[in-house]
């Protein structure tokens, strides 16, 4: 299966004519075409939160393609992760609550795809503040806004295609585009 010459995310180009970013980027998509069993049931999910999802996020200024974030994060299931991550959008239970999701003993709104897709959306939002890219929105919801702000600073550069990241992270984008 060919890769087209341009791809997007979020309007910005995907720069594919780099050889390394066509291997990385292949490789996520041979993973979703070779597991169809597991592909056939994201597409279904996706298929029935995308219009809510991406309905929230054009209200608070997000770019509509950020939802392909909550794929990659929970598999649009009601995911945990092996660090305490839950939910759709995968929060942290700390900073659930600072974007004012409630967690607590009897109540875990990390899990109500409408309040917890909001809570994303403020996050994204103010990330863009930060970045002005949403590439590298994408890329710190990932790792942290903190920590990709150091990588920049570091590596001096704002290119997510140039900055050498953890594993996760710098497969990160590929996995969303590769969905």
């Amino acid at each position: 299966m060919a890769l087209p010459d341009t791809i997007f995310f979020c309007r910005e180009v995907v720069p594919t004519f780099n050889a390394d970013v066509r291997i990385r980027l292949d490789r996520e998509i041979q993973k979703h075409v070779y597991h169809k069993p597991s592909t056939q049931i994201l597409l279904r999910r996706a298929a029935k939160y995308r219009k809510p999802f991406q309905r929230i996020l054009r209200h608070h200024g997000v770019h509509e393609d950020i939802f392909y974030v909550a794929l990659a994060e929970s598999n649009l299931s009601n995911a945990i992760s092996p660090k305490g991550a839950k939910g759709y959008w995968q929060f942290m239970k700390r900073t659930a609550k600072e974007y004012d999701l409630e967690v607590n003993g009897t109540v875990d709104e990390r899990y109500h795809p409408t309040k917890s897709t909001v809570a994303a959306a403020r996050y994204f939002r103010q990330a863009y503040r930060k970045f002005d890219n949403w590439t590298l929105v994408a890329a710190s919801y990932n790792m942290g806004r903190t920590g990709l702000s150091r990588a920049i600073r570091k590596q001096q550069t704002e290119d997510y295609y140039q900055l050498d990241l953890n594993a996760e992270t710098g497969n990160y984008l590929y996995r969303i585009l590769g969905i």
